[in-house]
């Protein structure tokens, strides 16, 4: 999963955001040491992690 590598965040949100997003880490110490702790996680189990997608739909609304 390289969801919070670099490269893959700009790919993903491109650069604007992504410098904004690494902006507020940056400012905001429990963010960072969160979003650090899921890197480190996600880097240590590389091999063993993978993505699954799940897309919900509104169905109409029946009293």
């Amino acid at each position: 999963m390289a969801l919070l590598e670099p490269h893959r965040l700009i790919a993903d949100e491109g650069f604007g955001q992504a410098v904004r997003i690494a902006g507020r880490a940056l400012r905001d110490p429990v963010a960072r040491h969160r979003v650090l702790q899921m890197r480190r996680v996600f880097r240590r189990y590389r091999a063993h992690l993978g993505a699954i997608s799940l897309i919900a739909t509104p169905t109409p609304f029946q009293p």
